[in-house]
């Protein structure tokens, strides 16, 4: 009776909101986030619905804007309305783009214009994909309403079949919980799925979305399960197929995945593509920016992240959107940092990451019990990433100011405290000033005791406990107590690659430095800071011929974008007089 009265709360409440939200123009679109409703969500389960009102509580609340620039896709369904076709179509190709909320809202608005079409639920569980039993429920739906729905055409049928079998049994027991598979279990069923499309491309070879939807399947699953691609040439083809087919189709950057951990080079002549066909979709600038990084080409990299960027903008300029509704905005960020600090350019990938840290976000957000969330959100990440640029490129002097009165000041809530003493922590660490290091360890513990006395969760007091660790492992091994390295590398949180091949390599673990900037420079060839750092550890370590070779004129070249104060570029100088060159040994790089 309980939770019946809850759910009935809940649901007289949002009802009307969820309705109005899906189904208002984009020129009075709400955002209902409603955070004194919070105590009542967490009574229900958005991973696991039991009514389509209970479905509809969770997930994105304002209408879709109706976009020309996400793609072109041409999906016939059985439906009167044509607005619910259109916007089934835009939803189509954002699921292709990976822009599953995005897809929802449109889906949620088709759906409010023919509340009765098997597809648009198909389509809802589509965008689920990630949450089984929310996917499950649509999936259920799809199949519930295509009973009575005679004008369904035959390759309809096929796709609702499809998705049945796919979710068959996954759907919520009476105690509200899916049903739970193994890895293995959903394996067969990821195989069936796609020996189902392949029986679908045969049959209607004609359809660009089931050859669309077949290649998405095979690049989806060797990326999320580790699923080997038997043909890379076959996968190839038939992505030229479908460009033949359908050229404004929003499925070009499948190719980019197909060949990115293969060979990215096979692959560059086309990391334009995604753009030019759906330039509203900020993640596909994204991709090609990824396939240029993979190939060695992080300098031609860097102007689509900025593109990606200003795109993701966009949707912050559309009413009641804050930039955690933004999907992916993180992500976006994160990848152009990343980038920028690999090639040296500190100025740019700290303004990049204060830009993030300095968007409004929601007040409540640091006070909710779920780490993930907050740690996953625009507020958190931006503070994480700032900290990262210093600490990879080793300006300690410029992270303490930022500590003590930039971006990475403690706010009142605990989180920002805690990483305010991390990074300060570091900073006075490497600094040398071992004593204040020590004691800001202490500091970072008597917080974590009061957080456990107030009685936050376990988890988040867990979380808060394993950075002060983290900090005080760093400085037993830069004073030279400790000499063994850590049992997992997740103990070693919020630390980089990069800098944790130097801290190995200074506390005298070699082997260990070296195994781990050889891996570093793998995933970044032709990054100014992870060659640079295998150049600079196999110099030290006497390796001459391999950091020799790689002080090639490639690297030369795009070190000169780097900032010129950077202490690796320094510790370069011996390397360049070991070659019979000065001490201003970079070259310019030619203009992108």
């Amino acid at each position: 009776m309980k939770d019946f009265r809850v759910r009935r709360r809940v649901f007289g409440a949002v009802a009307a909101l969820v309705l109005s939200g899906m189904a208002a123009p984009a020129s009075a679109q709400l955002n209902f986030n409603l955070p004194c409703l919070a105590p009542l969500l967490e009574q229900l389960d958005g991973d696991a619905p039991r009514s389509l009102e209970e479905a509809f509580v969770f997930g994105p609340w304002h209408a879709p804007l109706v976009r020309d620039d996400v793609g072109k896709v041409d999906f016939p369904i059985a439906t009167e309305s044509k607005d619910a076709q259109k916007l089934f179509n835009q939803g189509v190709a954002l699921l292709h783009g990976f822009s599953y909320r995005e897809a929802e809202r449109c889906f949620r608005a088709a759906l409010a214009m023919d509340d009765d079409c098997p597809m648009v639920f198909w389509g809802l569980a589509m965008a689920s994909e990630r949450t089984p039993g929310r996917a499950a429920f649509f999936a259920s739906l799809a199949a519930r309403h295509s009973v009575n729905r005679g004008e369904l055409t035959a390759i309809e049928r096929r796709w609702l079949a499809l998705l049945g079998q796919y979710y068959e049994d996954v759907m919520p027991t009476a105690g509200g919980k899916p049903k739970e598979l193994e890895a293995e279990a959903w394996q067969v069923r990821r195989k069936a799925w796609v020996k189902g499309l392949e029986d679908m491309a045969f049959e209607y070879p004609d359809d660009a979305e089931v050859k669309a939807f077949l290649l998405r399947q095979v690049v989806l699953d060797h990326y999320r399960n580790g699923t080997p691609i038997a043909s890379y040439f076959a996968n190839h083809l038939l992505a030229d197929e479908l460009a033949e087919m359908a050229p404004g189709h929003p499925s070009r950057h499948y190719r980019l995945f197909l060949w990115m951990g293969q060979n990215p080079q096979r692959a560059v002549a086309y990391a334009h593509e995604p753009q030019e066909v759906a330039p509203g979709q900020a993640d596909m600038w994204r991709y090609g920016g990824q396939l240029l990084v993979a190939a060695g080409r992080p300098r031609e990299a860097v102007p689509y992240f900025q593109s990606c960027i200003a795109v993701a903008h966009r949707d912050l300029q559309r009413p009641w959107v804050m930039p955690d509704d933004v999907e992916n905005l993180v992500a976006n960020y994160a990848a152009l940092v990343d980038v920028l600090v690999g090639l040296g350019r500190f100025e740019e990938a700290r303004d990049a990451a204060r830009q993030l840290a300095a968007m409004p976000r929601k007040f409540y957000l640091e006070k909710r019990d779920s780490l993930d969330d907050f740690l996953a959100g625009s507020f958190a990440s931006s503070r994480r990433l700032l900290g990262q640029v210093h600490v990879r490129l080793e300006l300690w002097t410029d992270l303490l100011r930022e500590c003590e009165s930039g971006e990475l000041r403690g706010g009142e809530d605990r989180f920002s405290k805690n990483d305010e003493l991390f990074w300060r922590g570091l900073a006075r660490a490497h600094l040398g000033e071992i004593g204040e290091a020590k004691r800001i360890v202490e500091e970072m513990k008597e917080g974590i005791q009061s957080a456990g006395g107030e009685g936050l969760p376990k988890h988040i007091v867990d979380f808060l406990a394993k950075k002060a660790r983290t900090l005080r492992a760093e400085i037993e091994y830069l004073e030279g107590t400790r000499r063994e390295l850590p049992e997992r590398e997740s103990d070693r949180t919020w630390l980089t690659a990069d800098h944790e091949a130097r801290v190995y390599f200074a506390a005298g673990l070699r082997d260990k430095a070296l195994q781990v900037v050889r891996e570093d420079f793998a995933a970044r060839p032709n990054q100014v800071l992870a060659k640079g750092n295998f150049i600079d550890l196999h110099f030290r370590s006497g390796d001459l011929k391999s950091a020799l070779y790689q002080f090639d004129k490639t690297f030369r070249m795009h070190a000169s974008d780097a900032r010129g104060a950077l202490p690796l570029l320094a510790r370069l100088i011996p390397v360049a007089e070991k070659m019979g060159m000065g001490k201003a040994w970079s070259l310019k790089a030619p203009a992108i």
